[in-house]
């Protein structure tokens, strides 16, 4: 079977799926737990307010989809965050292969993963700092992988301009990381932006997903560019704003003491 056959094929019956679990999801009122709905509803708040029922409503969505994973709880946390990088790296082997459909589908089970990882510490009440460092790494890892595959598969493509954007892309997402990490060691927790890990990985499925269908009737890649290009703007804007708050806060603090003095 052809390539782009067979994009096609697992694209379209995964968005179906997606789509009929959504639609699912929406009109048989399930539920998530209340820590959950607090952390979603916490998120959102650094979403502009036009786009935060949206935001909200496939946040629940994607809970509800990780909650029905029951065998995932009676895996260690760490060891979910290290099969959730293997699904990462598998992903990005496939998108650098042109399999971008079968790729997207590792990328989104490896970010369910990624939720499933904090959510099964919680409930457990087996939180380790040692456990937060490690996801974060294995977290950055799996980013750069598939960044990494999508350089290498639109340069292929001929898509070079859209191969340095995402090389930029890739560079702010570890910015923004990178801020949060720097200001929580000096005491802050800057949580300021529209792109952060759960976004990027999002926006890189579904602008895969939708290409895995486009591509066999177009020959061309549209929703890729354009996802890369959302998350190298989004993750500008928001290295910035965490940058900005977190120096403005730290700037105002030192006053304070200064005052006091």
């Amino acid at each position: 079977m052809d390539i782009p056959v067979l994009n096609l094929i697992v694209g379209t019956i995964f968005i179906i799926v997606m789509v009929f679990s959504f639609v699912v999801f929406m009109t048989s009122y399930q539920s998530i737990s209340d820590y959950d709905k607090e952390r979603i509803e916490r998120e959102s708040t650094s979403i502009p307010e036009i786009f935060r029922g949206i935001y909200t409503a496939f946040g629940n969505w994607l809970y509800w989809i990780a909650s029905k994973a029951k065998f995932i709880y009676n895996i260690q946390p760490q060891n979910i965050s290290l099969l959730g990088l293997g699904l990462s790296l598998l992903g990005a082997v496939f998108i650098s292969l042109d399999i971008i459909s079968i790729g997207a589908i590792f990328i989104t089970a490896g970010g369910i993963l990624d939720i499933l990882d904090g959510k099964v510490a919680r409930e457990r009440k087996i939180i380790r700092k040692s456990g937060a460092l490690l996801d974060s790494v294995l977290d950055r890892i799996g980013e750069i992988a598939i960044f990494s595959s999508i350089c290498f598969f639109l340069t292929k493509k001929g898509y070079y301009t859209y191969s340095v954007i995402t090389a930029l892309a890739m560079g702010f997402s570890m910015l923004v990381s990178y801020v949060r990490a720097r200001a929580e060691a000096l005491g802050l927790s800057p949580k300021e932006g529209i792109m952060r890990r759960q976004e990027r990985i999002f926006i890189t499925a579904i602008s895969l997903f939708l290409d895995s269908i486009l591509y066999y009737i177009t020959q061309k890649v549209i929703f890729l560019p354009a996802g890369i290009t959302i998350i190298f703007l989004g993750s500008f804007i928001t290295s910035i704003m965490r940058f900005k708050k977190s120096y403005e806060e730290l700037a105002e603090n030192e006053k304070k003491k200064n005052n006091e003095n």
